[in-house]
């Protein structure tokens, strides 16, 4: 399954870390410099690559009060068959 994380921070972070080794996992985050540690995953620093990534499943794993913006911002980008997922909720 191709996955797309949005937002690098530490659940980000770790999930991507938890499925690289099963599933093709694409990171994205607006600083760039918290992809400088992501390993066995696609570093995504520019919207388009969303796109181009295709994801099957996309996760919103920013902090809480970003979730809604960055879903505005990353549906442009994404098919109508991708599965959303927000787990800022959870986190808080």
């Amino acid at each position: 399954m191709r996955i797309c994380i949005v937002g690098a921070g530490k659940m980000g972070s770790f999930l991507a870390d938890a499925m690289c080794l099963l599933h093709d996992v694409a990171i994205f985050d607006v600083d760039v410099r918290k992809l400088q540690y992501v390993f066995n995953t696609r570093r995504l620093t520019q919207l388009e690559e969303i796109r181009d990534f295709d994801p099957e499943l996309l996760i919103n794993a920013v902090t809480l009060k970003y979730t809604l913006k960055t879903f505005e911002d990353v549906l442009p980008y994404i098919s109508g068959r991708c599965m959303l997922s927000d787990i800022a909720s959870v986190k808080t």
